[in-house]
Order: structure tokens, then sequence, then C-alpha cells
């Protein structure tokens, strides 16, 4: 699985998941992303790759393929964690029954520890190892005011899969010594 597909996952199981915990209207997208759009107005959930560790062997086989030139292809197989950080993105609550960025994000942290989540998630090829705690450092804004900026990491374990062709023996020798 590659980063765009583990983003995919993630981004659609949370826009079904999420609603059935009252986060509705909700947007998902990658942060630090190539254009200048600017920031949505509605609340966001944004999330970009922290880092991926390759763990274990990597596993490779050969399996025959009637439809490869050689008949033969190469799947090589390699355990990954990816980290991914996720944060919200939304107007400054202001009333007693609004959601702040932390209750927004601690929500989606609950989402994605929940038995449905985790069962779709397995069900695609992916699991999370862990989800850190809900950070929630304070930073100066665009209008210089103070504003909360939580966010939490997950941790991802996923098998990044690469299907070669085998190359084809076009000679071969066999000769015996003495020795």
């Amino acid at each position: 699985m590659r980063d765009m597909e583990l983003f995919s996952l993630v981004f659609g199981l949370l826009a079904q998941e999420a609603p059935k915990r009252g986060l509705v209207g909700m947007e998902y997208t990658q942060r630090y992303q190539p254009t200048q759009e600017g920031i949505n107005d509605g609340p966001t959930l944004y999330a970009f790759k922290v880092g991926a560790k390759r763990y274990g062997y990597r596993g490779v086989k050969q399996i025959p393929d009637i439809d490869a030139p050689t008949g033969m292809k190469r799947i090589e197989t390699q355990a990954m964690e990816t980290t991914l950080q996720f944060s919200v993105v939304q107007p400054i609550a202001t009333g007693m029954g609004d959601l702040t960025h932390s209750d927004r994000l601690n929500a989606v942290a609950s989402v994605m520890q929940s038995p449905d989540f985790q069962k779709l998630l397995i069900a695609n090829g992916a699991s999370i190892l862990r989800i850190t705690e809900v950070r929630t450092p304070q930073v100066i804004n665009d209008y210089s005011q103070w504003e909360e900026n939580p966010s939490f990491d997950a941790v991802f374990k996923h098998d990044d899969v690469w299907i070669d062709g085998v190359q084809e023996a076009k000679t071969f020798e066999f000769r015996l010594y003495a020795l």
C-alpha cells in the first residue's frame, strides 16, 4: 500500500464512520499540498505523513504466472509502519455547544479506535498500531490571537507490495571439471 492509497483509505473510512459520532460536515484532506487555495471555511481534518519505517525483512517469492512472458512473476513484500499526524482547522468555537479544535480531534481519535473502523481498516489491508495523546499547544493565529492547535499521531501498519516479472534465462551451460 502506497502513501496515497493509505490516505485515501483512512479519509474514506473516516468520512463513513465519523458521522456516527456526531462529526457531520467535516472535510478530510492532506496538509501541505502544492496548491495555494487557502484553508477551508468549515471544519477540516488535515493529515500529513511524519515518517515511514520498514519493519522486519523483505519477503520475496516467485510464483507461476501464465500471463507473464517468462511464465513467472516475483512478489516482494515489505511490512511498513507509517506515521500520520492529524490536526483540525475550523472557526474558533464561541458558543457553549460548539466543538473546539481539541473536542473534534478527540472525537476523530475515538472514531479511529472504534471496533468498526478497525474492522474496516483490517479488511482493506492495514491496521492501527497506536494513537498518541492529543497535544494542544497554543499558537498565535493570523489575527495575532492565541489559538489552540491540537494534533495527534497515528501509526498504521501495512504492507508495501511490488510485483515484477522474472528475468528469462536465455542460455545455460553445464560444465563439469575434475579437481
